[in-house]
């Protein structure tokens, strides 16, 4: 699924908070979208994903039933272990599949195996983090998007989170992550997609924008 946007515009009140911004978000690669606090990040995930449908554009090429969209500061639902969090992925899923053999597939994959009896509200941040992609892995949807998933956790979490969202995209999963770390962004991701008061600052391939170029661009 290439999502393309063309020109998309979203005002609210007297405020342009999208100005026709185009990118597209390529089939099996693993990309980010950058940008400093209210450069509308969110907004264009929300309008990708059909949260936000009054805008000026397109966004063309995009099944929403084909979507996990995780958002930022899922609250922690209460009284449920691991296991129960990610089998309820499962209830998306419209594929013939052995629940049992593939949660531990997903569980073993994303390295939380031994937690999976655990109480979700015992478990740190980053191991949420990594049921909540079991939970949007079991719902077998071709494209994940993710809003910040990592925006209070340690860097040396962070590196093996983003390791792990490069290996499921080369299973052949379409990623699109909203993050401020650019660093992270630079190293893993295939393509970038830089927002800045509303604008399209860049859009291509990650290997195209240097460091230097890229801290200006989100100065």
């Amino acid at each position: 699924m290439n999502i393309e946007i063309k020109e998309i515009s979203i005002q609210i009140n007297e405020t342009m908070i999208l100005d026709k911004v185009s990118c597209n978000i390529s089939n099996d690669e693993f990309t980010c979208l950058v940008g400093p606090n209210g450069s509308g990040k969110s907004t264009l995930v929300k309008s990708i994903v059909g949260e936000i449908t009054d805008y000026q554009g397109t966004i063309s090429n995009v099944d929403v039933t084909e979507i996990c969209y995780l958002p930022q500061d899922i609250e922690d639902p209460p009284f449920l272990t691991v296991e129960e969090i990610c089998k309820l992925g499962f209830y998306k899923n419209s594929n013939e599949v052995d629940k049992d053999v593939v949660l531990e597939s997903l569980l073993d994959t994303c390295g939380i195996s031994s937690i999976s009896k655990s109480s979700f509200t015992d478990i740190s941040t980053g191991e949420k983090q990594r049921a909540w992609l079991v939970f949007a892995l079991a719902q077998g949807k071709d494209v994940i998007i993710m809003d910040e998933p990592l925006s209070s956790i340690d860097s040396d979490s962070r590196e093996t989170f983003y390791s792990l969202l490069k290996d499921i995209c080369d299973m052949g999963k379409t990623l699109l992550v909203i993050t401020h770390d650019i660093d992270m962004a630079r190293k893993y991701s295939d393509s970038l997609i830089v927002l800045s008061k509303g604008r399209v600052s860049f859009s291509g391939p990650t290997t195209e924008l240097t460091k230097n170029k890229m801290n200006k661009l989100v100065d």
